[in-house]
């Protein structure tokens, strides 16, 4: 059977070089042609099943990583929420820490004082503690005079 189309000279030069690369005639060439496109008439340009189905697959990989990135961020938002949080302990307990080794100093200050005045109290003590025992030996002779008028 045969079957027939019309084109131009140029057309048929450049389907007569094609066939003959292929080391087969025009009508051959043409059948081959016809063949293997035949199915696609009317749907040139649209999409296979298998372009469909690797189209779903990306939307639904795109949605995975826009809720991964929702996620990512609002972890990082817990994150660094939580590092200010450590921050603003770290940095109280370190306040705290020099108020403690202030006062440490000056308790450390305050019983060098004490230590310090300590002889002059025990000095204070013993002038009073022998004053004592001169008042009271005093004290005694004076009764003892007293009782000896009477």
């Amino acid at each position: 059977m045969t079957l027939s189309t019309k084109v131009s000279a140029r057309q048929k030069s450049e389907y007569v070089k094609l066939a003959s690369q292929n080391g087969i005639s025009v009508s051959e060439w043409v059948a081959c042609i016809i063949e293997s496109n035949k199915n696609k008439y009317g749907t040139e340009g649209d999409p296979t099943k298998r372009e469909l189905a690797l189209e779903k697959e990306i939307d639904t990989v795109k949605k995975q990583n826009v809720r991964l990135a929702k996620d990512r961020e609002s972890a990082d938002y817990r994150v660094s929420l939580d590092m200010k949080r450590a921050d603003k302990a770290i940095e109280e307990r370190d306040e705290i820490r020099y108020q403690l080794k202030e006062k440490i100093v000056e308790n450390d200050k305050l019983k060098n004082k004490i230590e310090n005045h300590n002889p002059k109290f025990e000095e204070i003590n013993d002038e009073k503690g022998f004053f004592g025992v001169f008042v009271s030996i005093l004290g005694a002779i004076a009764l003892g005079s007293m009782i000896m008028k009477d």
